[in-house]
């Protein structure tokens, strides 16, 4: 299934690398600042993850085509269950809450500040790490992701 999901992803990039490339580029604008810079950045990057999928999960061997099959018993245990863990969808839950306001904020807040606020949010939520790292690498983030847009890419941020 991860290798059909790969080519789905490649196909996809292709397609957006190719939309990109044909919007317009205004003469006075640097490189950088180009309406379909970033689209093709992220496309490509979305390429290359998904070659990476595709090929990761390419068969071995032709013994490896007959053992690729679902396992529809241990799927339907699962999915007719009924049960589910609390504490993941405790976890889903606190992610679409954080994620809401920040994007209910966004634009009502300074960037660099909510960005900051949301980022440490949620890596306290998941525990990522320590908390001062958290907030570290939450400023840190912030500043740099602000910057190259401001600077580089020429798009205000709110």
């Amino acid at each position: 299934m991860d290798k059909w999901i790969g080519v789905f992803f490649v196909l996809l990039s292709i397609v957006l690398i190719v939309l990109s490339q044909q919007m317009p580029e205004p003469a006075h604008m640097s490189p950088f600042a180009s309406p379909g810079m970033l689209p093709t950045i992220i496309a490509s990057i979305l390429l290359v993850l998904g070659l990476v999928l595709t090929v990761k999960n390419l068969p071995k061997s032709s013994k490896d085509y007959k053992s690729v099959k679902p396992d529809w018993p241990k799927l339907k245990e699962i999915f007719s269950n009924g049960r589910t863990n609390t504490n993941e969808s405790m976890r889903i839950v606190t992610a679409f809450i954080i994620i809401a306001l920040y994007v209910f904020l966004l634009g009502r807040i300074n960037y660099y500040l909510l960005t900051t606020i949301f980022l440490t949010m949620f890596m306290l939520a998941f525990k990522a790490t320590s908390w001062y790292k958290v907030i570290l690498i939450s400023v840190v983030f912030s500043v740099v992701v602000g910057q190259a847009f401001t600077r580089l890419f020429l798009i205000p941020l709110p």
